[in-house]
């Protein structure tokens, strides 16, 4: 048999590098959480093509562009401009980025953008998910029973004010708290009242108007926000033990996390957000330690999968809404 020429030989070897680099073209976003140093939430997005990567960082402080190449397995580098650079690496389903932002080491973990039948489809479930959460919350707010308290966080992220980290309602938490310890019960009521309708599922806010309406004589009231408040912490604590990522807590907000921790009496050391499990979910791991004696180490795995689904479902919103403007 005739030996194949030179030139057909390596067209041949090439084919499936460029056929794996070419798996990945197309469009990317992430949605990265605070780290260390940065504490703000930010959306990465970015267009692959031919193992060139485009794309751009986007937070309340501005815009960072950035570009990079990969090869043909999906490893790569990225230059955030104008001063740091950074890796990334691809797989058929998400890509993994690490880069120095500034004061901190910034980490994304990142899934395929939505196509427009993805995000027709994503839309009509946001709107069922919206009016779950509607219902459930006027259920528990009128103090009927059963109500699934499981439903109504897992239907949290679907809402059009969903605050996953807390940038919206932490601040006023406090400051309810600190007008209830000054027996301020109006501004404090006033104060939950604006929390609860960012974050119905916050369940120290519920505690918390409990206290006040007692405090203020409507006892029939504040038996069924200490209902509701007792609801939601049960659901966080038995949806998992958080030893193993199958025994994961199941979390929608980072909120939950510290109530967890605070539960357990732990105090966070060390927290590695959006790893990739096994199973293909997203895990927050916390090194944490014993707040009484500052000594047993554990390790605490939360499933917060909820990132990707809610986010999902906001871009599904934007997407849809942005289609149908002039």
């Amino acid at each position: 048999m005739r030996p194949l020429p030179t030139l057909v030989i390596a067209a041949v070897l090439l084919l499936p590098c460029a056929a794996l680099a070419g798996a990945f073209d197309g469009n990317w976003v992430a949605l990265i959480a605070p780290q260390e140093g940065c504490n703000g939430t930010a959306i990465m997005t970015l267009t692959m093509a031919d193992g060139t990567l485009q794309g751009q960082t986007r937070n309340a402080g501005g815009t960072e562009a950035f570009s990079g190449n990969i090869d043909a397995e999906g490893n790569g580098t990225l230059v955030i401009y104008p001063r740091s650079s950074g890796t990334i690496k691809f797989s058929a389903d998400h890509f993994d980025a690490n880069w120095n932002e500034r004061a901190c080491r910034r980490h994304a973990i990142g899934e395929r953008a939505l196509t427009s039948t993805e995000a027709a489809a994503a839309y009509a479930q946001r709107k069922q998910f919206q009016a779950r959460y509607v219902e459930l919350a006027r259920k528990a707010t009128q103090g009927e029973q059963p109500v699934d308290f499981t439903a109504l966080r897992a239907a949290y992220p679907y809402t059009d004010q969903w605050d996953p980290y807390g940038n919206k309602t932490t601040e006023l938490l406090e400051e309810a708290a600190a007008a209830a310890t000054g027996r301020d019960c109006a501004t404090a009521l006033e104060k939950l009242d604006q929390i609860l309708k960012l974050d119905f599922t916050i369940d120290a806010a519920h505690a918390l108007r409990s206290d006040c309406l007692a405090a203020t004589g409507k006892q029939g009231a504040a038996q069924v926000e200490s209902g509701i408040a007792d609801g939601l912490i049960h659901s966080l604590m038995d949806s998992g033990n958080g030893d193993t990522e199958a025994g994961a807590y199941v979390v929608m907000t980072q909120r939950e996390e510290m109530d967890v921790l605070a539960n357990r009496h732990l105090v966070v050391k060390l927290r590695q957000t959006q790893i990739r499990g096994e199973n293909g979910h997203l895990y927050d791991v916390v090194q944490a330690t014993s707040a009484t004696d500052g000594a047993t180490v554990r390790r605490v795995f939360f499933d917060v999968s909820s990132l990707v689904t809610g986010r999902r479902s906001r871009l599904a919103a934007i997407d849809t809404l942005a289609s149908t403007m002039p």
